[in-house]
């Protein structure tokens, strides 16, 4: 049974660990995939920095070609979540 989360709950980098379990992917794969550094994918990862317009856009596109929704649903899911994300570290 897998924990129940709500999207709305979520930071981009929590988002991007449940993608990349889903996938069973690393965070080199998704470099590749994205053509990004693995030093960028790291720093989506610890949300130390979310990714900007290109790296949302790459990211919908490799994931939507993996099968994973559509790439519109997926711009608009990534671009909440970094909005959430940076809101979050504005308050803080």
């Amino acid at each position: 049974m897998t924990d129940y989360v709500h999207t709305s709950e979520l930071s981009f980098d929590q988002w991007l660990e449940i993608k990349l379990k889903e996938l069973k992917l690393s965070g080199s794969a998704l470099a590749r995939g994205i053509e990004r550094d693995r030093s960028t994918i790291s720093q989506w990862r610890t949300a130390s920095k979310t990714p900007k317009a290109p790296g949302k856009e790459a990211l919908a596109k490799y994931f939507e070609a993996l099968g994973v929704d559509n790439y519109n649903a997926l711009i608009r899911e990534i671009i909440y979540h970094v909005h959430v994300s940076e809101m979050r570290r504005i308050r803080s």
